[in-house]
């Protein structure tokens, strides 16, 4: 079996409300932003922190 570096799965798009949907994307906008300026992300919102801290 091949391993994956960074894999991101998601269930129930179907069930997401548009407050809902605003907050991830704003929640993950911000979450890339922390890491561009070398900061850490939301607790909680990175599974693979291992494969983050190892770049």
């Amino acid at each position: 079996m091949k391993k994956i570096a960074v894999v991101f799965i998601s269930a129930g798009y179907p069930r997401l409300n548009g407050a809902a949907y605003t907050k991830m994307c704003v929640d993950t906008v911000n979450n890339v932003l922390a890491i561009v300026r070398g900061q850490q992300p939301m607790e909680g919102c990175v599974f693979n922190r291992k494969e983050l801290a190892d770049r």
